[in-house]
């Protein structure tokens, strides 16, 4: 008996009720990408912004600069940090959206459901289908500080960040950051 055959079967039986083992593919985004939207904006005021204006407000004291030289990806590190866009994270947030009388998208509003999540909020307000604003609310609270910032992202004319923190056995710390982007 010729056992070629037989075995030539078996390994194409065996091949065959194998199951095919799925590649790693990345997710699509589910939420709004403020990663990617910040980087189109670097891209954007890079060749336009040639002056940052910024007024600090530090517990009532406030100090204006203007800055010929300053690092985008640092100005905006904040904002892209509050990104909810992850997948394990679509059932963590609940979405809504205001739309005009025509059905065109206002704004598109994320609440966190979780306390232990950062960003606690992420609202974007749309005109014409276009950007124009961004806010975020994030607050971190342990045992020895709360922290409660407030980010607000006008496209490509600036941001405000405002900061509260609170240490245990110490005052509420307010910092208030005002960012305005000049040719």
């Amino acid at each position: 008996m010729n056992l070629k055959i037989p075995i030539f079967l078996l390994c194409l039986t065996i091949m065959a009720c194998q199951k095919e083992i799925p590649r790693a593919t990345s997710l699509p985004h589910s939420f709004f990408d403020l990663k990617d939207f910040f980087e189109e904006e670097q891209q954007s005021l890079s060749g336009k912004t040639k002056i940052l204006h910024k007024k600090i407000t530090i517990n009532g004291k406030v100090e204006e600069q203007r800055l010929d030289s300053f690092n985008l990806n640092k100005e905006l590190a904040a904002f892209i940090a509050a990104d909810i866009n992850r997948p394990s994270w679509l059932d963590k947030y609940k979405v809504d959206s205001l739309k005009d009388s025509k059905g065109v998208l206002k704004r598109l509003n994320y609440h966190s459901l979780k306390d232990n999540l950062k960003t606690k909020e992420l609202a974007i307000s749309y005109e014409k289908g276009i950007v124009t604003e961004i806010y975020i609310k994030k607050a971190i609270s342990t045992m020895a500080a709360t922290s409660f910032q407030e980010l607000t992202y006008y496209k490509g004319k600036g941001y405000m960040n405002k900061n509260e923190q609170a240490m245990i056995f110490s005052e509420a710390d307010a910092i208030q950051l005002e960012v305005k982007f000049l040719e």
